[in-house]
């Protein structure tokens, strides 16, 4: 969250109040405020860019932690039922593995992409 001085709100305004103060606005009146706040909302966005590729790499990084983490298990416990039950087939643990690192691949390739934009006006 970036406001209109370019410093960063984040955590600012709980989710839940925001959502429940949102009003929906007559595509022309969005039209009339935006227009002479473009370049202010532009330098938002840009701003907006450079805080989210900032904290990019620290969400990726959590997110193969967790990932690698409920796959170790998985494989783990795998590992330890082959021991136990002969049903359980060498491929299958193979095949965890292989999940494994191609999730770890498609994580570290992932990058961030705006979706959306939200503009709060307030009276």
């Amino acid at each position: 969250v970036v406001d209109q001085t370019l410093a960063e709100r984040t955590g600012a305004l709980p989710e839940k109040t925001l959502e429940a103060a949102l009003a929906p606005l007559d595509p022309a009146v969005v039209r009339r405020i935006i227009a002479p706040l473009r370049p202010r909302i532009e330098a938002m966005l840009e701003r907006g860019e450079a805080l989210a590729e900032q904290r990019c790499p620290a969400l990726v990084a959590a997110a193969l932690r967790k990932m690698e983490e409920g796959s170790q298990a998985e494989i783990e416990r795998l590992v330890a039922l082959k021991r136990v039950n002969p049903n359980v087939r060498q491929e299958e643990i193979d095949s965890l593995r292989q999940q494994a690192a191609a999730l770890a691949r498609h994580l570290r390739a992932a990058r961030l992409k705006l979706d959306a934009v939200r503009l709060i006006v307030a009276p």
